[in-house]
């Protein structure tokens, strides 16, 4: 069977995250099939964006680092990266 044509295939795959869990900062990696602009944000558990920063993707290997941990609460957040066709979300611990 074919895909749906609902179901576009995903512009960014191979997400990797490291460390993690972080304590100041991490990189994200990712592959895309296009160039695109991302909006990358970190969620807390509370649900509010504690940073949230715009990055241009280049069909190929990005990478995304961050770099502003040092002043947050530890515990869980969410990445969620997303761009005008889809939203991916990651999980990263800060110690």
């Amino acid at each position: 069977g074919g895909a749906k044509s609902d179901e576009a295939p995903k512009i960014m795959t191979d997400f990797l995250l490291g460390p993690n869990p972080f304590s100041q900062s991490f990189t994200l990696t990712f592959s895309a099939t296009e160039a695109t602009m991302a909006t990358i944000q970190l969620v807390n558990k509370a649900g509010k964006v504690v940073a949230s920063e715009i990055m241009p993707v280049e069909s190929g290997k990005n990478k995304f680092q961050f770099s502003d941990g040092a002043g947050m609460a530890a515990g869980d957040y969410v990445i969620r990266i997303s761009n005008p066709m889809e939203i991916h979300t990651l999980v990263a611990s800060k110690k």
